[in-house]
């Protein structure tokens, strides 16, 4: 478990033995939602006015804080005045005897200020209720108490987290005190490691969507988790239960998500001609094995017509995937988690999964490890859904060995999720790990689709591996030939490439040109001497030869940092925008990046040049990769003077060479390097990871011999 929900978990425990007496504390979970929503909200707030006028709210008066008023409402889409912010509150009226009502005044204020995002939020609570105690003293001392316990959560918003907060809560307190609580009453907290993979795996198959969609969607958890990926799609979610549908509100909020739609609904009796084939991908981790009533599914209903058997009426497993299929359109993907047991079970589910074979809707079917959902030990399953397959074949990936133990919890590593990704992405059988099977196998097999029935796993490996075992002793013998297969994949992609085009022979005899003649500016950062100091509190970046690696920059612990001055007289000098490259010398290495974001709030030193291709003449890629190249540096080693480093004063770096090319063919050869570039680096980056496994796989064996000899020895 990390550290977040550690702190989490710890005032959780704290916030309910703070309100509880002799009413069960379940009765209190909306009140400790409204009010680590309303922290959340107030730090979402100090932080972008911090950030947009370099303010602190939390300091001015209500007065002062008017002539923001309506450009806070404009971008946050609510206002909350400083002497409301939850900080000064607890700064302030911990002790007021009347805090039930300044608390229930506060809350009305924040909705009215945002009557269409904010009005299902705060409702759910009342300040005054009965429920918290007789008096207005008595209730005070019970909401002082929550607002003490979460004033004391670690981390300083939200977006900070690596998880969904309110999920994460919510199940806590659910499995707490709901002691009759069981996954078919609903998942509400898909955990993030498990949605980083999904994440992952679709985008092998959709490139920005631009719709998301989520038919049970809880507290958002999916649909937060790719927007950490691309937060620019339009976000669509439907959710039955009114708490979920209120968590999931407030995360959208939370994490600036604001293209979004949440409906309060219930998914399988809401049909809507409109959704048919409507959204590029659909994410669900839906409800297992619930009840459902086909007797009131309308006629019209077109996604229930014409299917051999409809899902039986104690599991409403495939009735959701029916759902899901029928909103996902021709080119798009759909990723469902699920339990298991869909996969092989009953009769009448067997006709379905043959209707989805003969269909052929389904891409892969993995099956995970148990025990990856909090507090519970049910098993998942993951199905890839696609419209637009080129095959006939599904994948069957056995992923059970893919795991960690983090404090006695199961997670899925970086490492794991990657050997995940690799097994799906070859779509070959692999000994013990995949199949792919022909729907005529399928078909032998009863069109049952259990991983278990396709991939023959080795069970006397399975039991000689150790607990905390990432799967190497199952994968060890295959990961290097992924890694080689991956780099023969580019090379033999690139390789016909260069000689079908003759490229080296074209770029051997192109003229050359100076690198100022391709460029519209080059220009340098500026250095401390400018009239500016470093302090780690200043809220942007100051970025050195250190920070640029692989194309990209790369912030690191030890980045330096200026305030909002320092960076505006650095940028009226470099004026860095997106698209700009730029060039750094370290020692002996040349090192460069392209600038992608769009608002470019970073401080540039004078070790950086900072290049604006002229677009017309150059591809920035292509030029990135010169930049790099054996043979510039061999131009920038004429300019050193016997120097045991690489350096260049800007007059000479404008008149280095460059070969000029066909612009198509420099757009050519950019894609087919950064293709190369990507594998070089994916490779670099696993066999890392390889050798830091090996060695501790060395180190744990080692280790044992020599404690049985000594055992033995004495």
């Amino acid at each position: 478990m990390s550290r977040n929900k550690q702190n989490l978990s710890k005032v959780l425990w704290e916030a309910i033995d703070k309100l509880q007496g002799e009413t069960d504390a379940w009765s209190f979970k909306d009140y400790v939602f409204a009010i680590l929503f309303y922290r959340f909200l107030s730090i979402n707030l100090i932080n972008h006015v911090k950030s947009k006028y370099n303010i602190k709210y939390e300091n001015l008066s209500d007065e002062e804080s008017e002539k923001f008023r309506n450009e806070i409402i404009n971008d946050k889409d609510f206002f909350i005045i400083p002497s409301n912010l939850f900080q000064n509150i607890t700064k302030t009226r911990l002790d007021d005897e009347f805090l039930d009502v300044i608390l229930d005044v506060v809350f009305k204020e924040i909705v009215l200020t945002s009557p269409h995002k904010l009005q299902d939020i705060f409702k759910i609570i009342n300040t005054q209720s009965k429920l918290l105690g007789e008096t207005n003293k008595a209730r005070s001392e019970k909401l002082s108490g929550l607002l003490e316990a979460v004033n004391k959560l670690k981390y300083n918003s939200i977006e900070e987290t690596e998880f969904d907060t309110f999920g994460y809560t919510y199940e806590f307190l659910l499995n707490m005190y709901n002691k009759n609580f069981s996954r078919k009453d609903g998942i509400y907290y898909t955990p993030n490691s498990l949605g980083t993979l999904a994440v992952n795996l679709v985008n092998n198959y959709v490139d920005n969507p631009k719709n998301v969609y989520d038919p049970t969607c809880g507290s958002g958890s999916l649909l937060l988790e790719y927007a950490k990926y691309n937060n620019k799609a339009e976000f669509f979610g439907q959710e039955l239960s009114i708490n979920s549908y209120g968590l999931c509100k407030m995360n959208m909020i939370l994490h600036n998500i604001g293209n979004y739609h949440i409906t309060n609904a219930d998914t399988l009796l809401t049909y809507n001609k409109d959704e048919k084939e409507k959204y590029d991908l659909v994410l669900s981790n839906p409800p297992f094995g619930i009840k459902w009533n086909p007797d009131l599914i309308g006629k019209e209903d077109e996604r229930f017509n014409n299917l051999p058997a409809l899902p039986p009426k104690d599991k409403a497993d495939y009735a959701f995937i029916y759902h899901v299929l029928y909103t996902l359109n021709q080119n798009g993907v759909a990723l469902v988690i699920d339990s298991p047991g869909i996969l092989s079970r009953i009769k009448e589910e067997a006709l379905i999964r043959k209707d989805l074979v003969e269909k052929n809707v389904i891409d892969s079917v993995i099956l995970m490890p148990r025990e990856l959902f909090y507090r519970t030990k049910t098993g998942v399953c993951i199905l890839v859904l696609r419209k637009n397959k080129k095959d006939k074949n599904i994948l069957f990936v056995d992923a059970t060995s893919q795991f960690t133990i983090e404090k006695g919890n199961k997670e899925l590593s970086d490492d794991n999720i990657n050997q995940i990704l690799r097994l799906v992405s070859y779509r070959e059988t692999i000994d013990s790990l995949t199949y792919l099977a022909t729907p005529a196998e399928i078909e032998a097999n009863e069109y049952n689709l259990a991983v278990n029935t396709y991939v023959k796993i080795n069970k006397t490996i399975q039991k000689e591996q150790p607990k905390k075992s990432i799967g190497f002793l199952r994968t060890e013998t295959v990961i290097h030939s992924f890694l080689l297969k991956d780099f023969m994949k580019e090379t033999s992609n690139i390789n016909p490439f260069i000689e079908n085009n003759n490229i080296t022979e074209i770029i051997s005899n192109a003229n050359l040109v100076k690198l100022e003649d391709v460029t519209l500016s080059i220009k340098c950062g500026l250095n401390r001497r400018n009239g500016f100091s470093f302090n780690e509190k200043n809220p942007y970046y100051y970025i050195s030869s250190k920070e640029i690696c692989n194309g990209s920059i790369i912030i690191r612990n030890d980045t330096k940092k200026i305030d909002k001055e320092a960076l505006e007289k650095i940028k009226r000098v470099t004026k860095l925008e997106q698209g700009d490259i730029l060039f750094t010398l370290s020692e002996k290495e040349i090192k460069t990046a392209i600038i992608n974001e769009e608002e470019c709030d970073y401080g540039m030193g004078e070790s950086i040049y900072i290049i604006k291709p002229n677009l017309d003449k150059i591809n920035p890629k292509y030029l990135r990769y010169i930049l790099e190249s054996n043979y510039f540096i061999s131009q920038v080693n004429e300019n050193t003077a016997n120097s045991k480093i690489l350096k260049i004063n800007i007059t000479k770096f404008r008149e280095l060479l460059i070969p000029d090319i066909p612009l198509e063919l420099q757009n050519k050869i950019a894609t087919e390097l950064e293709k190369l570039e990507k594998t070089n680096t994916e490779l670099i980056r696993t066999l890392n990871n390889e050798i830091a496994l090996i060695q501790r796989k060395y180190q744990f064996f080692r280790n044992r011999i020599f404690e049985q000899n000594k055992t033995i020895d004495d």
